[in-house]
């Protein structure tokens, strides 16, 4: 299958490692009994697959859950991250609250993306890590980004699922950020027809919502919650309410500006 290699090498090519360290997972797409392609995790058949970009789509979340479940030391919030200048942004919110549309747009401005639905705090450091996995874009916000369906792999676009895996390199080349200090919490809501408006928030609140908003807000409350609350110190914190995209955008560039 070296079609669906080479979209994958595309996809994860943010975490290579060019080690030559133990490979504690081996990952095979070959056909399946009943269906073109099923997905083996170390020789053992995990999922039956109907299309390669199912296919695809069954490995990337595997990949995840064993980074998410293996993550001892550091706390992932459900939140996008992008970064401008070393400063970090992070946009957590329900979801279909936006978060990936707009980070997908502040990536297109001129940000440092370092993940659209998993950020990583490392709370030794105080700060921000890079999880730039391919974001997950819907349809509607496809369109928002002319020419950017067109640029995906064959595979990803062959398919009626209505999510694309879209690498950051797709929307802008050389976009892939690094660890950050953060310096903003802005929490997003999409409300169509709506006038786009930025207003502050409580740090306390703000505090409130990333601990419901961690993978594991038991681990989140015993480990996690003074050092989140010293770096929530030196950011500011903001709602923002968006009714178009270009606004939503220049409303958070002005935080930075």
């Amino acid at each position: 299958m070296p079609r669906i290699a080479a979209v994958l090498d595309r996809l994860l090519a943010p975490f290579r490692d060019r080690s030559r360290g133990p490979r504690r997972v081996r990952y095979l797409i070959g056909e399946g009994r009943s269906t073109p392609l099923a997905l083996f995790v170390n020789g053992r058949r995990r999922s039956d697959a109907a299309s390669p970009a199912e296919a695809i789509d069954l490995l990337l979340w595997d990949v995840y859950d064993r980074a998410f479940r293996g993550e001892s030391e550091s706390l992932v919030i459900h939140a996008g991250l992008v970064s401008l200048r070393g400063r970090g942004i992070l946009l957590p919110g329900l979801p279909d609250a936006g978060k990936t549309t707009l980070v997908a747009g502040l990536v297109r401005a001129g940000f440092a993306y370092l993940s659209d639905e998993a950020a990583v705090f490392d709370p030794a450091s105080g700060r921000f890590l890079a999880f730039p996995r391919p974001l997950g874009m819907e349809l509607p916000t496809l369109r928002l980004f002319p020419g950017l369906e067109e640029r995906l792999p064959a595979e990803l676009r062959g398919t009626d699922r209505m999510t694309r895996h879209v690498p950051a390199t797709a929307i802008r080349r050389g976009c892939i950020g690094r660890s950050c200090v953060l310096r903003h919490v802005v929490v997003p809501r999409y409300r169509a027809g709506a006038a786009t408006r930025l207003e502050p928030a409580g740090r306390a609140e703000t505090l409130m919502l990333l601990s419901r908003s961690a993978f594991s807000s038991r681990r989140f409350a015993a480990d996690g919650l003074e050092p989140m609350a010293a770096a929530l110190a030196g950011a500011g914190c903001h709602r923002l309410e968006m009714g178009d995209l270009a606004g939503a955008v220049d409303a958070v560039a002005s935080l930075v500006a």
